[in-house]
């Protein structure tokens, strides 16, 4: 890109003017289309506003770049697109996080903590022979204080960034209702002695919760400019499950089944925050959860 600030246009004739305004940010922005084109033009000022232009063979090209570039951006900057409030980190994540705390210390506390993990823990076999309540008991037990650390440390960050789109009460209701199913497809699709236990299926599915929202909430753009830019926060976050889900003890299928369950629950997570994001429905969802956790733990030690 070549730049004659001081240069008038007048005595350039041989330059097909393409663009002018006021301000200088939009001719930068076209400036840097046509430069990724590689279209020469200059970039000048008549003491008004500011003018883009291009040698004359150049001009019909850069007309429809720069067209094109209008048409792929205009709907990010439309003024309507819903925008999410500032990250900030909040407490409301530890209202589903209290649960695998209390259990873990609960566990931990008592001589039989060994037992409650053999009658919660995800044991294939037993879940398809009708104990059914594994598939949640599971989600709150921890091997040790490692596993119990990192998923809390992760779980919090990516709670908070799920609560900047949806309430604790929804976010709970669809998360329990998505590893739920989720253990118990884990059990269906393994061999009769699989077991695992742990919270980061939770932590999986919110990811692919977020992820799903966030990509529900780009702009929308015309059909002929769809492309994989459209699931950009869907991708981003798979891959993100890719590099962080696999390793040697990691539950592979719950992870990614976790993940692929809580992104389909999107739709309906922001339906729900539509119909049901008043303070007194949040609550209910959230006392709903721990009365789901509290029957599924007492059925467990029966």
């Amino acid at each position: 890109m070549e730049i004659e600030d001081g240069a008038p246009p007048e005595i350039l004739p041989d330059r097909i003017e393409i663009r002018r305004a006021p301000d200088k940010e939009p001719i930068l922005d076209a400036s840097l289309a046509l430069s990724s084109q590689g279209i020469r033009h200059w970039f000048e000022f008549d003491g008004i506003q500011f003018i883009l232009t291009v040698d004359p063979e150049d001009a019909t090209y850069a007309r429809t770049v720069l067209e094109d570039y209008d048409s792929e951006n205009a709907d990010f900057q439309n003024e309507d697109t819903p925008e999410a409030p500032p990250v900030n980190l909040r407490l409301s994540p530890l209202l589903h996080l209290l649960i695998p705390v209390a259990v873990f210390f609960w566990a931990g506390s008592t001589p039989w903590g060994g037992w409650l993990t053999q009658r919660g823990g995800a044991d294939a076999r037993r879940i398809l022979d009708g104990e059914w309540w594994r598939c949640l008991t599971a989600t709150s037990l921890h091997v040790d204080h490692e596993h119990f650390l990192g998923n809390m440390l992760s779980g919090f960050f990516i709670l908070n960034l799920l609560r900047r789109r949806c309430g604790p009460g929804t976010s709970m209701l669809l998360l329990t209702l998505a590893v739920g199913i989720t253990n118990f497809l884990v059990a269906f699709f393994s061999t009769p002695n699989h077991f695992s236990i742990g919270f980061s299926t939770v932590v999986f599915a919110a990811l692919g919760l977020l992820a799903g929202i966030e990509t529900l909430h780009l702009p929308r753009r015309s059909p002929q400019l769809t492309g994989l830019r459209d699931f950009s926060p869907l991708v981003a976050a798979f891959f993100l499950a890719v590099l962080v889900g696999i390793g040697d003890k990691a539950d592979v299928k719950a992870h990614f089944i976790g993940f692929g369950l809580g992104s389909l629950c999107a739709p309906l997570a922001t339906r729900l925050e539509r119909r049901a994001g008043h303070p007194a429905c949040q609550i209910a969802g959230v006392v709903l959860v721990y009365g789901i956790y509290a029957i599924v733990w007492m059925i467990a030690q029966r």
